[in-house]
């Protein structure tokens, strides 16, 4: 099982699904996966994905996950308990072969429902659909995981060398090769790096590994804002929705989405 926990997600799915609980709890939405490497097909691993995702639907979030995401300062409460009530759903998944596409398209999947009971979807399919891929295709032998660590001791070279300490936040989960490698990246760059490593967006390797989870908005959260309101207001409402949620906390504000004139008028 490649998915072995609720919290197993980025920090930025929380908080997002926070505002969509508190602000837009009826809004339905569709996502759609895109391979963006031209001649990959996926299509021969659908049944590994569709199995792997049918066991995700299965998890529910723990009391002791739930206990952990009640020390994270701007999570409500009240979310958290609704978060522990959550049942995915399988049927929201749809997973689809076409043998005659070009290779990149022959995998279709298609995730739709409501936002709150889907957003939590994303994270982990891109995670599942790597780990698969790389299980056929990059096997994890001796070979594999000696060039893996040799080319992470060799960053950890550079860095340590820097003249300015560069510091780092983990957010390798949707790319990452294996769920145990991830673990391995992060769990050395702790113990090499120390202070220079903020932290990390996964929210179970932060709580294992005792780390700071970090994650604020995505670009998910402005887009599906340019569907709920007239498009030239579309910045403006999301950012006051995301401000009267967190008053002050998580003021990181995403300035690529409608170009940066409108960014500039809109932030104000």
């Amino acid at each position: 099982m490649i998915i072995d926990s609720l919290i197993q997600t980025d920090l930025y799915k929380a908080t997002i699904q926070q505002v969509v609980w508190n602000h837009f709890p009826n809004v339905p939405v569709e996502y759609a996966f895109q391979c963006r490497t031209k001649g990959v097909d996926l299509s021969p691993y659908a049944d590994e994905i569709r199995a792997e995702m049918a066991a995700f639907c299965d998890l529910r979030l723990t009391d002791d996950e739930a206990a952990y995401l009640k020390t994270i300062r701007f999570l409500k409460h009240s979310y958290i308990d609704t978060l522990s009530d959550l049942r995915l759903c399988a049927d929201h998944v749809k997973i689809t072969v076409h043998p005659d596409a070009l290779p990149e398209q022959r995998l279709e999947v298609r995730i739709a429902g409501n936002w709150f009971q889907t957003i939590l979807f994303e994270v982990p399919l891109l995670a599942i659909i790597n780990e698969v891929y790389f299980r056929h295709t990059q096997p994890d032998d001796a070979s594999n995981r000696a060039e893996g660590m040799r080319r992470l001791e060799a960053k950890v070279a550079r860095l340590q060398s820097a003249d300015v300490p560069v510091p780092l936040i983990d957010f390798g989960t949707r790319r990452r090769y294996r769920a145990d490698w991830h673990r391995t990246v992060v769990a050395t760059l702790k113990d090499r790096l120390g202070p220079q490593l903020l932290g990390t967006s996964n929210i179970a390797l932060a709580r294992e590994l005792d780390l700071k989870p970090y994650g604020t908005m995505a670009h998910e959260f402005l887009q599906a804002c340019q569907a709920l309101v007239a498009l030239p207001y579309f910045q403006r409402f999301a950012f006051d929705t995301w401000m009267q949620e967190y008053r002050g906390d998580l003021g990181i504000a995403l300035s690529d989405v409608y170009g940066m004139s409108a960014f500039l008028r809109d932030f104000d």
